[in-house]
C-alpha cells in the first residue's frame, strides 16, 4: 500500500487513547511492527499484518491462548493509517500518522536526524530486517527518531576503500556526543552483493550492515568504518555490539554450532574498536 513505510514511526490515538506504532517490516503484503500505549512508558505489544488491495489487519501476538483476539482493521490514505481497532465484540475508531519521515536535504538536517543515544548501551544480536534493542526502545520511545529511514544516504557518506555502498537507503540508528564538537553516528546500510565482508571465514551479510561515522560540529564527515553484520548463514553466527565509553566500541561475535537439527552456542569473541579524534583504530 503506498503510504506505509518500513523503519518508519507512527502516532496516533484509538479514541481519546493515546498509541504509537513502530513498524520494523514490509514487503507490499505482510508487515511486522510493534505498538505501545503513550501511558506504559515504552512498554510494546508485537503486531502482524496482511495487506490486501488498499486494506489492511494487524493482529496482535498475545501471549496467552485464553485472550480475546485483538486486532486493527483498517485502510492507508495519504500516508495515514486509520480504521477499527476491535477486540472481541468492542471496537474503536483508531489513527495512525507518521512521524520523523523527512528525507534529509543537507549535512546539518543529515545529523539531526540521528537521536542521541547516551552510552553505555548494548545490542546483544542485530538483524538486517530490523534494528530494535528492548532497553533502547524504553529509553527513547518518545522522541521516536532512532532506527529511522532515509533513501538518501549516499548524499552525505561516500564509497571508500573500505566499503561500496549498493544504494542511498539506511536506517538511521543513534548519535553519540563524543565532545562539543564531535558526533559518534550508527546505521545500517546495504553494500553491494560483490562486495563481500567475512568474519572468521564467514561471509557476512550485505543487506543492513552496521556502520559507524564520525562527524565535526559543522557536521562533516570526518572518518567512516564498517562494523559487521550477522553471517550470511546466520546458523553459525550472531552479531552485536556495545558501546561502554564514548570513544570504544566492542564488536561481539557470537559463534555456533549444529548438535543434530539443534543450534548450540559455541563461544563468543569481541573486538574493540578505538574511536579517537577523526579516525577509527
Amino acid at each position: 500500500i503506498k503510504g506505509l513505510k518500513a523503519h518508519t514511526w507512527y502516532e496516533g490515538s484509538i479514541k481519546d487513547l493515546p498509541v504509537w506504532l513502530y513498524i520494523s517490516y514490509y514487503d507490499g503484503n505482510y508487515m511486522r511492527a510493534l505498538y505501545g500505549y503513550e501511558s506504559v512508558k515504552g512498554a510494546n505489544i508485537e503486531i502482524t499484518g496482511n495487506i490486501k488491495n488498499d486494506s489492511i489487519t494487524l493482529s496482535f501476538m498475545l501471549p496467552q491462548k485464553n485472550q480475546k483476539s485483538e486486532y486493527f482493521k483498517g485502510v492507508v490514505t495519504n500516508d495515514v493509517l486509520k480504521g477499527k481497532w476491535i477486540s472481541g465484540d468492542k471496537s474503536l475508531d483508531f489513527e495512525f500518522k507518521p512521524i520523523h519521515n523527512e528525507i534529509p536535504q543537507n549535512t546539518t538536517e543529515f545529523v539531526e536526524a540521528f537521536e542521541n543515544l547516551s552510552v553505555p548501551f548494548k545490542v546483544d544480536s542485530y538483524g538486517a530486517e530490523v534494528f530494535m534493542s528492548a532497553d533502547l526502545l524504553r529509553k527513547y520511545y518518545k522522541n521516536r527518531k532512532f532506527n529511522r529511514f532515509i533513501p538518501n544516504l549516499r548524499d552525505f557518506i561516500k564509497d571508500n576503500e573500505s566499503f561500496k555502498l549498493a544504494d542511498g537507503d539506511a536506517i538511521l540508528i543513534g548519535k553519540v556526543s563524543l565532545d562539543k564538537k564531535r558526533y559518534l553516528l550508527l546505521y545500517s546500510a546495504n553494500l553491494l552483493k560483490e562486495y563481500v565482508i567475512s568474519h572468521d571465514a564467514y561471509a557476512l551479510k550485505n543487506t543492513g550492515m552496521l556502520f559507524a561515522s564520525i562527524v565535526d560540529e559543522k557536521a562533516n564527515i570526518l572518518a567512516s568504518k564498517t562494523l559487521g553484520n550477522t553471517a550470511e548463514d546466520a546458523y553459525y553466527m550472531d552479531f552485536g555490539f556495545e558501546i561502554s565509553s564514548k570513544n570504544q566500541i566492542k564488536l561481539i561475535w557470537t559463534s555456533y554450532m549444529r548438535d543434530g537439527g539443534a543450534r548450540i552456542e559455541e563461544g563468543k569473541e569481541e573486538e574493540v574498536i578505538k574511536v579517537k579524534e577523526t579516525r577509527f583504530e
